[in-house]
């Protein structure tokens, strides 16, 4: 047997960890939705219920309103098999990142019951203002609370979360009734009721409450047969839907949203799907309601003019109201600095220490840009990547601006390839290969190595 003996002058190529994050937030998806599935999200002004169950839902078009430091219930109701969990994150820190302390929920553990799950969410007093990411996580055998990856059995939604600023003593409601469903037709009237403890009056001043919204799920054999009517604790009534929707708008079960601010006229609802939102028949929210107690049992009746048993139930009856804010003075403006802002690293590390200056004005106070807060603060060391960077000021009137931008820092170091010479013995058919490891000699990256390989691995008699 011959042996030889060479010189490792064929390359060596390392591949570094060079991390490039993702400014969108991770991604997470069900293979497979027979099993179990998610039914319907409420939570602070969401009642959504899923029709189609593809693994993954993007219902960030639909948003829910909540108010630092206060207090709202979410209900998630399930398509359960056996051995389910069921999560909820919120990015309250608008990072990027869903599973921080303080951002994960368990809504059920190991549970084989559709629910609805539900649990108290307190939004944290610090929860950065504006629109953030909640997800939705139903999983099957899955244990650990992790709003990314892929996986075998369940379904996974996202929504959007508007974080206000408290403000004017109250919070915001958002309230479900309970006992539903209620069957209709027969019998051919039914009520359900909502209680609410929070103080205050509806009206535009600071510290009132705008009334959002009234959201509705209901099937019924004939939707056209229905009157649907609210009444507040003072006894006002308001007609929300008179005898629409046709013979089929409410079958199969459909939601109704109401709300002020919707454009739609719903006495031209002939049938079919509805709309997503109606202003309320008789009226405006605000304006039938305007200066009455918001605290007191509010009342939704439905009647079926014509009891024929055509079959349907009221299936949820939400109703959310926010409080009012009033800016006092102008608000100052803002001005974060080039998006994305770029580094290279520091020599020998996977980071880098990146320094950055806002600006901030305001009409009464001036120049109050030393009053910008940032987080993370300028002078921390950023990982290579994406950082999400949020800039804040108040000003002497209390009102605030944010803006953000992202700090990226680059892996510009190479990898220091270290080889060293081996010698091998061909085997009886003359033939001999090596791997990387072998002619590797303790290599470096100063953001680890990922992968190594050689230009030139297998040798003969020839060599």
């Amino acid at each position: 047997m011959r042996k030889i003996t060479f010189l490792t002058l064929m390359a060596l190529f390392l591949t570094s960890f060079g991390w490039q994050a993702n400014a969108q937030y991770c991604t997470s998806s069900g293979g497979s939705t027979t099993w179990e599935n998610i039914k319907n999200v409420t939570y602070a002004g969401i009642n959504n219920t899923t029709t189609t169950h593809s693994g993954y839902n993007d219902f960030t078009a639909q948003v829910a309103n909540v108010t630092q430091g206060a207090l709202n219930q979410i209900s998630v109701g399930i398509n359960a098999d056996s051995s389910d969990y069921l999560y909820a994150f919120i990015d309250w820190n608008q990072n990027g990142v869903l599973n921080d302390a303080g951002e994960v929920y368990i809504l059920a553990s190991n549970t084989s019951s559709d629910g609805p799950h539900t649990l108290d969410i307190t939004v944290p007093v610090a929860a950065t203002i504006g629109n953030t990411r909640m997800r939705v996580k139903l999983i099957w055998n899955g244990s650990t609370p992790a709003p990314c990856g892929t996986f075998s059995y369940g379904e996974v939604e996202d929504y959007t979360v508007n974080v206000q600023a408290a403000g004017g003593g109250g919070s915001n409601i958002a309230e479900c009734a309970t006992g539903l469903p209620l069957s209709i037709d027969p019998p051919a009237s039914i009520s359900s009721t909502i209680t609410i403890t929070d103080t205050g009056v509806i009206g535009t001043a600071s510290g009132d409450y705008n009334f959002d919204d009234v959201i509705l799920n209901i099937a019924s054999g004939w939707a056209s047969d229905l009157t649907m009517t609210l009444k507040s604790p003072s006894n006002t009534t308001l007609v929300l839907s008179d005898q629409n929707g046709g013979s089929n708008g409410l079958n199969p079960a459909r939601t109704l949203t109401f709300t002020d601010s919707s454009g739609n006229n719903i006495a031209t609802w002939g049938g079919g799907a509805p709309l997503p939102d109606y202003q309320a028949e008789g009226g405006l929210l605000n304006t039938i309601f305007a200066g009455e107690p918001v605290n007191g049992t509010w009342t939704l009746s439905i009647l079926d003019h014509f009891a024929f048993g055509d079959g349907g139930s009221l299936n949820s009856f939400c109703l959310d109201m926010s409080v009012v804010s009033v800016v006092i003075g102008n608000p100052p403006v803002i001005a974060c600095p080039a998006d994305p802002t770029i580094a290279g690293n520091s020599p020998g590390l996977c980071s880098a220490v990146v320094n950055f200056a806002g600006a901030a004005f305001d009409v009464e106070d001036g120049n109050i840009s030393g009053s910008i807060i940032a987080t993370p603060p300028s002078g921390s060391v950023f990982p290579v990547g994406d950082t999400l960077v949020t800039l804040s000021v108040t000003d002497s009137d209390g009102n605030t601006a944010t803006c953000s931008f992202t700090v990226t820092v680059q892996d510009t170091e190479a990898p220091v390839a270290i080889c060293q010479d081996i010698t091998v013995d061909l085997d009886a058919s003359g033939m001999a290969t090596i791997t990387a490891a072998q002619v590797n000699n303790a290599s470096t990256d100063n953001c680890g190595i990922a992968s190594m390989s050689l230009n030139v691995s297998s040798f003969d008699c020839a060599d």
